[in-house]
């Protein structure tokens, strides 16, 4: 427990020194340090040039292609913030949906023009499509201390959701618009409504690996092709296996890479599965992060 002394000592640490410290450490490792004293509070969430530093680490350069035109008016720690809970990390989680994670968690909700729920969807206790809620990486509003939490930015983030079922027949075939969906869900067939596989389609959560730093700063994302992918993970065409086809493509994993798989554009030969160099130009369509 800090007393009194322990807090007075630490807001008077001369600023220079607390952003010495904060530029070392992890922004997770971090927020514990903001919590000691009202002095590293201010500098953890007022310091845009540590917050662009540890974006650039762990995210690379902003803005890329495609980035949605709300990050343009955020700051540096609010890009942060949406970049880490969207983050695609293998056999974790995608676009802030952890896998083993109860799906009832994130508020799903039928969206107006959902319409009514068929026959099938009745069976369920969710919308097939709609909409979710994340919560912001650093919301602290569930924290006992809830007057220390910083009302910068939004907290949650609204999601298009669709989920998918493996006898896609049953559900009006299954296929869905990425450009529609930003989320695509697989449940336990456990029926605990635990998160089986999160499917990500959307371009706002990048690839995150902690063991590969050089990969997470490649910024690689739903549109980035497979050359692009190799090259991030130092890995060639030969490392590619193809688990089969759905209706865009052909569906990839990588060797020593657990958790994941991908699919590819390739529509026009969408049987095609025999992995050749012209795959290298293909375009990542989707992620699909699952257990290891």
């Amino acid at each position: 427990m800090k007393t009194r002394t322990q807090r007075k000592y630490l807001d008077r640490m001369p600023p220079e020194i607390v952003r010495a410290v904060l530029s070392c450490v992890r922004p997770a490792d971090a927020l514990p340090l903001a919590r000691c004293a009202k002095h590293w509070r201010e500098a953890y969430l007022s310091n845009e040039a540590v917050w662009k530093q540890w974006y650039l680490a762990d995210f690379g350069p902003f803005p890329w292609a495609g980035a949605p035109d709300w990050l343009e008016g955020y700051r540096w720690l609010e890009r942060y913030r949406s970049a880490w809970t969207l983050r695609i990390e293998p056999g974790v989680g995608a676009l802030g949906l952890a896998i083993g994670a109860d799906f009832s968690a994130y508020s799903p909700r039928g969206h107006p023009d959902s319409g009514e729920m068929s026959e099938l969807e009745e069976e369920e206790e969710f919308h097939r499509r709609g909409r979710l809620t994340v919560r912001n990486m650093g919301d602290e509003r569930d924290s006992d201390d809830s007057s220390d939490a910083d009302d910068s930015s939004d907290d949650a983030i609204d999601l298009k959701y669709c989920l998918h079922y493996d006898d896609a027949e049953d559900y009006d075939g299954g296929a869905v618009d990425p450009n529609e969906i930003n989320v695509g869900v697989y449940l336990s067939e456990n029926e605990d409504n635990r998160i089986d596989t999160v499917v990500a389609y959307c371009n706002h959560g990048s690839l995150f690996d902690p063991a590969r730093p050089w990969l997470n700063r490649a910024g690689l994302r739903p549109g980035s092709t497979l050359r692009q992918m190799l090259a991030a993970f130092r890995l060639t065409i030969d490392d590619v296996e193809c688990h089969g086809n759905n209706y865009t493509g052909p569906i990839c994993s990588l060797d020593s890479v657990d958790g994941l798989r991908f699919g590819l554009d390739n529509e026009e030969n969408w049987e095609d599965d025999d992995v050749a160099e012209s795959w290298n130009d293909f375009e990542i369509l989707m992620f699909f992060v699952h257990d290891d």
